[in-house]
């Protein structure tokens, strides 16, 4: 029984379990698995939190798989999170499998607030352990826009995302991701439970930074007390560093001392900035640093190379450091810079631990200052310098010594020493002389103290500071100031004289200079400048300027005055400073300028003058009747803004362009406006004509007048364009228009534009064409304008109808003149044209292409019959051409042939007396003619001459007619060459009054046409005999043979063709024809035939000489009248001077003797015989 009931009562007690643990399971699962369940558990939670507020506004899933809340806040002390939504997604189940598996957790604006607090040193710290007893797993972690704010420090991220783990040995992060714009940092790796947490953490991480991308690696080791450190920057340029960092954690404590933080970082890095930041200096590096220690003891040593271009490039610079610090400064073992620019070593100590100061050795060796200043100069500086100083309450304070900096500069010796100090805003200079070459400097006193500061500047040869410099400059002067605010009583005064001789650099030359400048410590000043030069060294370009200014800045008067060969310009004025602007009344000005004469300012301009910009009132320049009127004002921000009037100009300023037989009379009126600046820069002027009218004084002294009526002329600037509008109308003659559309940028290229110019009367233009006279006829142009400024493009019509005019040069008058040149299409011109000379016409026509201004090919082709080309006195005759002629830029072709069907050439007999001038004789007062220049075309010619059967030469004593044919050819390499003969037919030639006929006449040409080869024959009948001359030979080499049938001796020949008789039967006078002959023919016989001639004439002395050349050959016949009176009578040969001998001998050593002729003269000769 007893048994049944403990039976019964365990059974009882079982279902009762089995209920409870139901009901239980039951609850919970109700509570948990549940909305409502779960809702009703976070709210019991939220509610019974202690110092922890946490709301929602709404809440969704279940606390068994998931949970999603929006607007949640979780507030406490110091502490506040709120987030837009945060979700969740788990397995709560999971926790029966040994492990919570957490799917997702999704934030989106999550905020955390963290009000700094002061921790308590006294209370034991407890490091926390990273590790759970029961395994969770995060698949994956989002949070969009998320904010961290701690006091003034924040931090915002755009988006993290990870993936992690945690167990009993610590946490496994297999993925954290922290984004924000154009940055990134990915991050992998585990970190054990225990402290001091040993860690194994890759990253990698990438910036954008002045549009450049930064890329990184890293990878930490160790633990928190003792981390292993390498990282790698991969780009935009090489940085590795690697090595140790000790933390120096107080692990019971849990603080972190900064003092006792030791590094062993070794950092080697390879950098070109000219692929980072191209528009800064480029500077190049590569080369190794090491720091070690703590911040109580630290050194830094290494080496590395620097290459910087600033602005040209410098050498490579090896570079070692040896740096030891601590908190209260760094001593400078050593900094030494080694390169082709020579040698820097750096030696000392840097202090702050109570104020900033420093004392500083610098060693220079080897030094060439063209590195440093300008490549043109070369040298080598050696010498020490020793700095000290310090940054004080009372301001800095840092003495500089040169204890001597030696050496050569281009080749002259340099000296430098001295010191230089600024202390308490007093900057005082002790013995600073400088001396290179034979210019010299020195510097002694204070700027600020009570010593003046007083300068000496001798520079001798100022050839021998810089390549290029030349002249002389000398400058002395003292500076005395109190220091303080630039004000009276406390102005510096400043005594200062500079004076240059012969400064020239770069092409320009000062003269010389002089400048005398003194100020008192109350603003007084007066300053005399007196300046003379030219700028790019043109000497008829020279300038000279003065000014003198005397005053105070609240009160002066100025005078300045200038000159540049006719343009002169004078000013004076007064002004003062008010209020940051310089006030200004100019009551005198006149400029004068060359062609548009001198101009006065009239009632003078008032002016304002600042940082800002300038204003110039209403005033007016007068010169007799004309007036320009106007203002002007200019502002840094929006440009200029100015009008001006012009009344009553004169025309007559165009009269340097016009023709010197015309001119040009009335005014020019107009209105000018310019506002803006830049872009934003718009205009207009408007000119227009009163009275113009235009005068022309032909060569027949006929005056011809056209008066220009309705002449204006509009241009306008707006939007970056400009447009240009004009017409004239010519009385009772025609009138013109232009239009014209021009583009100011780059971006706006299209231009349009046309002239239209129509003229029933062509005469009053004949000024302008100075080869030809008494020119008439009509013209139609009309020329559009169109395409880009890059390729613009022409189309229209030039037409010219009824020409006539008078060639005076040729004595032709052409007539029934038309030529049109008319568009065909985009890039050709047709050339179409006929005139009528004599009783021919001349035809033209041809093509013009072209596709670019220095891409353009031309064709024309002439062709004619009988046209008239010559009619002068001496030379008439018409031709007969077929030619085409090509030209290019850098060609020009003729070919073709020219028909001359008749001709008659009368040349002008050259007197007796003339003879040719040598081509290396110098005529003194001559202008000697300008070289000829190479013509920029090549010229190809080939062209035939076909002379006819009417060709008539008279000239040099020669009648006849000429034929035959050349050719004549040149090439840029050869000049003109001709080949083929012309030949002489039924001529005659007339010498010393004898007519002989030209049997035969030839000249060849085979080369230059000024040298052809001559073969002549000529003769005449004596009786039965036949005599005559041959000539053979090329100009300035010709000879000369005589014949005869039957054979006579050569003397008989001459004297036969000369005279026409023998030479028994010649004169005296003959004779001396005879003899002038000879020596002029230059036949070979001469002497022979003197000889004769002497004895047929019975004289004692017959004598042809040219000693002085051609020029001066001369005949002599000399006779003795006694024993003792000599008498000769001199003939020069090719002019009609002549002179007469007399000489007497008193004895065998003395003699008289008396010459007249184109001078007088008597002479007394005596004679000694050295033995």
């Amino acid at each position: 029984m007893k048994r049944r009931v403990i039976y019964r009562g365990a059974l009882l007690l079982s279902a009762f379990l089995v209920v409870f643990f139901s009901a239980l399971l039951t609850t919970g699962y109700l509570l948990l698995a549940t909305h409502t369940g779960s809702h009703w558990l976070l709210e019991k939670a939220a509610a019974s939190a202690t110092d922890t507020d946490i709301h929602w506004q709404a809440s969704h899933g279940t606390i068994l798989e998931g949970l999603t809340f929006q607007e949640l806040s979780i507030r406490r002390t110091d502490l506040l999170i709120t987030a837009t939504s945060a979700a969740g997604q788990w397995q709560l189940l999971g926790l029966l499998g040994g492990q919570l598996p957490i799917q997702t957790l999704e934030f989106t604006d999550l905020q955390i607030h963290v009000e700094p607090t002061t921790a308590n040193s006294a209370s034991a710290f407890v490091w926390p352990s990273l590790n759970t007893v029961m395994p969770v797993t995060l698949e994956r972690l989002t949070i969009d826009q998320f904010q961290y704010h701690s006091g003034p420090d924040s931090l915002t991220l755009e988006k993290i995302s990870a993936t992690a783990s945690i167990n009993l040995l610590g946490v496994e992060v297999r993925e954290l991701i922290l984004r924000q714009p154009g940055q990134q940092l990915a991050l992998q790796g585990t970190i054990k439970a225990k402290p001091p947490y040993r860690l194994n953490i890759a990253l990698q991480w990438h910036t954008e930074f002045q549009q450049n991308r930064f890329e990184g690696e890293a990878r930490l080791g160790g633990n928190l007390a003792t981390m292993t450190i390498e990282h790698q920057l991969v780009a935009p340029f090489s940085l590795s560093t690697s090595g140790t960092l000790v933390s120096g954690a107080d692990w019971d404590r849990g603080t972190l001392n900064p003092l006792a933080i030791a590094v062993d970082l070794v950092n080697d890095w390879t950098i070109d900035n000219r692929t980072v930041w191209p528009d800064l200096p480029a500077i190049s590096s590569r080369g190794q640093l090491r720091l070690t220690g703590s911040l109580d003891d630290y050194q830094l040593q290494g080496a590395f190379d620097l290459t910087a271009q600033l602005p040209s490039t410098l050498p490579t610079q090896q570079v070692a450091v040896d740096l030891r610090g601590d908190r209260q400064g760094l001593h400078l073992e050593h900094i030494d810079l080694h390169s082709e620019a020579g040698k820097l070593g750096i030696q000392g100590d840097v202090a702050w631990d109570t104020t900033p100061h420093w004392q500083l050795a610098v060693n220079l060796a080897e030094i060439d200052p063209g590195y440093l200043l300008d490549r043109t100069l070369s040298g080598e500086l050696a010498g020490m310098l020793t700095t000290t100083g310090s940054y004080t309450n009372q301001g800095l304070s840092v003495d500089a010594k040169i204890d001597q900096l030696t050496g050569t500069l281009n080749s002259y010796p340099v000296t430098l020493r001295g010191q230089l100090a600024v202390q308490q805003g007093v900057f005082s200079s002790r013995g600073f002389t400088a001396q290179i070459g034979d210019n010299h400097l020195r510097v002694s006193g204070e700027w600020g103290g009570q010593t003046p500061l007083n300068w000496q500047l001798t520079a001798n040869n100022l050839a021998e500071l810089y390549p290029g410099l030349s002249g002389k400059l000398v400058s002395r002067g003292k500076v005395s100031s109190p220091g303080g605010a630039l004000s009276p009583p406390h102005l510096p005064e400043i005594q200062g004289t500079v004076s240059a001789d012969k400064l020239a650099f770069d092409g320009h030359s000062v003269r010389s200079l002089n400048l005398r400048l003194n100020i008192d410590k109350e603003g007084l000043q007066h300053i005399d400048l007196a300046l003379s030069g030219s700028p790019a060294g043109d000497q008829q370009q020279e300038t000279d300027l003065q000014l003198q200014a005397s005053g105070r800045p609240e009160k002066h008067h100025y005078q300045l005055s200038a000159s540049q060969q006719e343009l002169t310009f004078t000013l004076q004025g007064s002004g003062h400073w008010q209020q940051g602007a310089w006030q200004t009344r100019i009551s005198d000005s006149e400029i004068g300028v060359p062609l548009v004469g001198n101009w006065q300012l009239d009632n003078g301009v008032e002016g304002r003058v600042s940082e800002h910009g300038a204003e110039f009132k209403e005033h007016c320049w007068k010169q007799l009747d004309g007036a320009v009127c106007g203002h002007l004002t200019w502002h840094q921000k929006t440009g200029i803004d100015t009008t001006a009037t012009l009344h009553h100009l004169p025309l007559q300023w165009l009269q340097p362009w016009l023709p010197g037989n015309s001119a040009l009379t009335g005014e020019i009126n107009g209105d000018l406006r310019l506002a803006g600046w830049g872009e934003t820069l718009v205009g207009q002027l408007t000119l227009s004509t009163a009275a113009a009218r235009f005068t022309v004084d032909d060569r027949a002294k006929k005056l011809r007048q056209v008066t220009l009526d309705n002449t204006d002329l509009d241009i306008r600037l707006a939007e970056q364009r400009l447009e240009l509008t004009g017409n004239t109308e010519f009385t009772d003659t025609g009138n013109a228009r232009i239009q014209l559309h021009w583009p100011l940028t780059e971006a706006d290229r299209a231009i349009g534009g046309s002239l239209h110019l129509q003229l029933d009367k062509l005469d009053w233009l004949n000024p302008f064409v100075t080869s030809v006279d008494e020119l008439q006829g009509r013209a139609d142009t009309l020329i559009r304008l169109a395409g880009t400024t890059d390729h613009p493009a022409l189309s229209g019509h030039v037409r010219l109808n009824g020409l006539s005019a008078y060639v005076p040069q040729l004595g032709i008058n052409l007539t029934n003149g038309d030529l049109r040149l008319e568009h065909r299409d985009r890039t050709s011109w047709q050339l179409d044209g006929t005139v009528d000379s004599g009783e021919g016409s001349l035809a033209m026509n041809g093509l013009l292409q072209v596709n670019r201004p220095d891409d353009w090919r031309g064709e024309l082709f002439l062709t004619g019959v009988g046209v008239k080309t010559v009619d002068l006195e001496t030379i008439k005759a018409s031709l007969s051409p077929t030619l085409k002629i090509v030209a290019t830029p850098e060609q020009l072709n003729i070919t073709g042939k020219i028909q001359v069907p008749e001709a008659e050439i009368a040349l002008r007999e050259m007197p007796a007396s003339a003879v040719t001038v040598s081509e290396d004789a110098l005529i003194v007062d001559q202008t000697r003619p300008d070289e000829e220049k190479p013509s920029p075309l090549n010229l190809l010619a080939d062209v035939t001459l076909e002379l006819g059967d009417n060709i008539q030469f008279s000239g040099f004593g020669i009648h006849g007619q000429i034929t035959g044919k050349l050719r004549l050819t040149e090439t840029p390499t050869q000049p003109v060459r001709a080949e083929g003969i012309l030949q002489i037919v039924n001529g005659v030639y007339r010498i010393y009054g004898q007519e002989l006929t030209i049997d035969s006449g030839r000249l060849v040409f085979q080369g230059a046409p000024e040298n052809p080869l001559i073969h002549a024959r000529a003769s005449r009948t004596v009786g039965d005999t036949l005599v005559g001359i041959q000539i053979d030979g090329v100009p300035g080499a010709l000879t000369s043979e005589l014949f005869s049938s039957p054979s006579l001796p050569q003397t008989d020949i001459l004297a036969m063709l000369i005279t026409g008789k023998s030479l028994a039967g010649t004169t005296q006078t003959e004779g001396s024809t005879l003899i002038n002959a000879a020596a002029s023919l230059g036949f070979s016989q001469s002497d022979a035939l003197t000889g004769q001639l002497q004895r047929q004439l019975g004289l004692d002395v017959l004598s042809v000489s040219s000693d002085g050349g051609i020029e001066e050959s001369a005949v002599t016949f000399g006779k003795y009248l006694t024993p003792r009176l000599y008498a000769s009578y001199i003939q020069n040969i090719l002019s009609p001077n002549a002179g007469l001998l007399l000489e007497y001998s008193v004895s065998k050593k003395f003699k008289i003797r008396a010459e007249s002729g184109a001078t007088q003269s008597m002479d007394i000769l005596w004679r000694i015989e050295r033995p």
